[in-house]
């Protein structure tokens, strides 16, 4: 669940950037609002900047997470913060997973 909603997300953006380029060039050479086309350029930029933090995000928490594991580091808290419910499932996930670690260790210990 958390993949797809995820994934759809990441291709709503990218379709509406899709759509953004496309009125920017229909604004450029079939129209001459030059002064519109060019506010749609910098939302393009903005979009493009937004998809790759999305993106990056992810990413950066599971290294985070492979690494903690990696490393036997389980204080490690994952938050999803105001990223949207998709980041707080992921985050409930990782923790769910380093308490069952932590779990599994403390009963190895003793």
């Amino acid at each position: 669940m958390l993949y797809r909603r995820f994934w759809l997300i990441a291709v709503a953006r990218v379709t509406v950037l899709c759509g953004s380029i496309c009125l920017f060039f229909f604004l450029l050479f079939q129209t001459g609002f030059y002064a519109t086309a060019t506010l749609i350029a910098l939302i393009i930029i903005y979009q493009t900047y937004a998809l790759i933090r999305y993106v990056t995000k992810t990413n950066t928490e599971l290294s985070r997470f492979v690494r903690s594991r990696q490393y036997d580091d389980f204080s490690q808290t994952f938050t999803g913060g105001k990223r949207g419910p998709s980041f707080d499932a992921l985050a409930a996930a990782f923790t769910a997973v380093m308490n069952q670690f932590r779990t599994t260790r403390g009963e190895k210990e003793e």
